[in-house]
């Protein structure tokens, strides 16, 4: 994709923000999930409260919580709903997978879980749920330093998202490793089904600096704050947080299935290679050529001026009709020049864009402090005919402009707003 189109939604296409839950109490969550009538959240923090949560849409109300895993729960992380069924006007049941990982500064000390759930809802009888397996995914055991010499991974090191691939499989994307994994749940065995030099981590560039307020220059990103445009907020990303492992960038990040017809591809993003990629699933599953050897296609190569980070990218599962992948892409290199054409994008305020898988095309769809920041993770809910809901689990840090410090002291909760939002956004399709 040589050229790239660039067009804009009109007001009358996009629908929100506006909030589908306000939790007020001090929390950190990570993901939002729901099926038309209920909502589960994963609720990462205080730690000592860890949960997936489960809400009635409508009257907000909180029904009650999944079962933990036997280890209990470390940080859950990411949804996905692999199928669900109205039982009336206030009732649903369904079958629900959660990713359980760790913190940035745990990777590799804790295996990753893949938690299967079934559940059902109605006002009679309450919340039902069940913890239907646990599947492990297994840490990586191999040196960093052998690892930097190009030995393969042994195991996980930091999955950060994944998808359900169908009855068998699932795609795990481990941003550290940069490697996709494949899990097979009949066998549970995994394996590394893509990798390839883009999707690497690489180290931390050296012009990729931030000055502060009182003249120290640091690595990081900037954002703009909520208040103005004058006005940037560093981001410091400190990943990883272990004396002995060099600072980087992570070589994937988000994950989606996209499915029109005939068509099935693993589309995921990468932030060491801003942009973001495809792979066919019959090639993600071929076994007789190895896993760097594996074709991919650019579906939005890497644009200076559209900042240097894409993180997170979701396809509409519940309208397999639409063509857009939804894809957000935050904090932007200081003094970056914008290439040619893209100058009026390069100061976008946590943009949102889709792009569509058949044609190309990409589109701005909303800017918004509410809904898109450094942590931000998408989802899609069920929604009317014609229209992607598309559901948004900020930590707001423009809230908080130094919240960017949960990550090195994941105790000290003292910056995090006293209620949190949960933002939607409805999307014609």
């Amino acid at each position: 994709m040589n050229e790239m189109n660039i067009g804009i939604l009109t007001h009358q296409e996009v629908h929100g923000p506006y909030s589908i839950l306000t939790l007020h109490e001090r929390l950190l969550a990570h993901d939002l999930a729901g099926d038309g009538t209920l909502l589960f959240v994963a609720a990462a923090f205080p730690r000592e409260d860890s949960s997936i949560r489960v809400f009635h849409q409508d009257s907000k109300k909180e029904l009650g919580r999944f079962p933990a895993p036997a280890r209990g729960f470390l940080v859950p992380f990411k949804f996905r709903l692999e199928s669900y069924q109205s039982l009336g006007k206030d009732g649903s049941k369904g079958v629900l997978y959660a990713l359980d990982s760790g913190l940035p500064r745990t990777a590799g000390f804790h295996d990753a879980l893949i938690l299967k759930y079934e559940y059902e809802y109605n006002s009679r009888e309450g919340l039902k749920s069940r913890l239907l397996k646990e599947y492990s995914i297994t840490s990586n055991k191999i040196p960093w330093e052998q690892l930097q010499k190009g030995s393969p991974p042994d195991g996980a090191i930091y999955v950060t998202s994944f998808d359900v691939i169908d009855d068998t499989h699932i795609a795990l994307a481990d941003c550290i490793a940069g490697v996709i994994w494949l899990l097979d749940m009949k066998t549970e065995v995994k394996s590394i089904a893509f990798t390839g030099p883009d999707f690497l981590v690489k180290l931390w560039p050296d012009d990729l600096k931030i000055t502060l307020s009182d003249g120290r220059v640091v690595n990081g990103f900037t954002g703009w704050t909520h208040k103005n445009r004058e006005e940037l907020v560093p981001y410091l990303h400190k990943l990883p947080l272990t004396p002995n492992i060099p600072q980087f960038v992570p070589g994937l990040h988000g994950m989606t299935l996209y499915e029109n017809g005939s068509k099935k591809k693993v589309v995921f993003v990468s932030p060491a290679h801003a942009g973001i990629y495809a792979v066919d699933v019959g090639e993600l599953m071929r076994t007789d050529i190895p896993a760097h050897q594996k074709r991919y296609e650019t579906v939005v190569p890497p644009i200076r001026g559209l900042t240097s980070w894409v993180a997170e990218v979701q396809a509409d599962t519940f309208n397999p009709s639409s063509p857009w992948v939804f894809f957000q892409r935050m904090m932007s290199r200081p003094n970056e020049p914008a290439q040619l054409r893209f100058e009026n994008w390069r100061d976008k305020l946590n943009p949102l864009y889709r792009v569509n898988m058949e044609t190309g095309q990409v589109e701005f769809v909303a800017e918004d402090w509410k809904l898109w920041d450094y942590n931000s993770n998408l989802n899609v809910i069920p929604f009317k005919a014609g229209f992607t809901r598309l559901t948004c689990t900020p930590v707001q840090q423009h809230r908080v402009p130094e919240a960017n410090d949960l990550i090195n002291d994941s105790n000290d909760y003292s910056r995090l707003p006293d209620d949190f939002v949960f933002p939607v956004i409805d999307v014609k399709n």
